[in-house]
């Protein structure tokens, strides 16, 4: 007990040291992931400008993948007749391909595509514009009820 409380009580110049290079380090890490999340939206912000959309993307994806129309199985098992190769392999239907792009929604910090149930963007947090939040679907109760009303 008089050992802790003398540790705790009598600061030690190695153990403020140690500190002080442990938040130098731990500040040197913050300001490189800032750099790095600074480089990320700038990519995100030119890769939006750019003319390729997720519609010439998918295309291309489709266009250049063997065996697509095919009756050849992914690895989960799905036909490829069925749908596009999407990123990963995975199938994506083109109408739900087409559902997806139109109907995410773009942040206006980073432009990044987002899904359009989420309330804020995936990649830099920010909150989705009032306007563009959707409306929750009402109870089938309630809608009934408003339609004899």
């Amino acid at each position: 007990s008089s050992c802790a409380s003398s540790i705790a009580s009598t600061p030690s110049p190695q153990g403020i040291e140690e500190l002080e290079a442990a938040y130098k380090e731990v500040r040197r890490e913050n300001a490189a992931l800032k750099e790095a999340l600074h480089d990320l939206r700038g990519t995100a912000a030119a890769t939006a400008a750019s003319s390729a959309g997720l519609d010439d993307i998918l295309a291309t994806a489709t266009a250049t993948t063997p065996g697509s129309g095919s009756a050849a199985a992914t690895a989960t098992g799905t036909p490829a007749a069925l749908g596009e190769t999407a990123r990963g392999g995975a199938r994506v239907s083109s109408s739900m391909a087409s559902s997806m792009a139109s109907a995410s929604w773009s942040c206006a910090a980073c432009t990044f595509a987002n899904c359009p149930l989420l309330p804020f963007c995936e990649m830099c947090e920010t909150p989705k514009p009032a306007a563009e939040h959707c409306e929750t679907p009402k109870p089938a109760a309630e809608q009934a009820h408003a339609e004899v009303a």
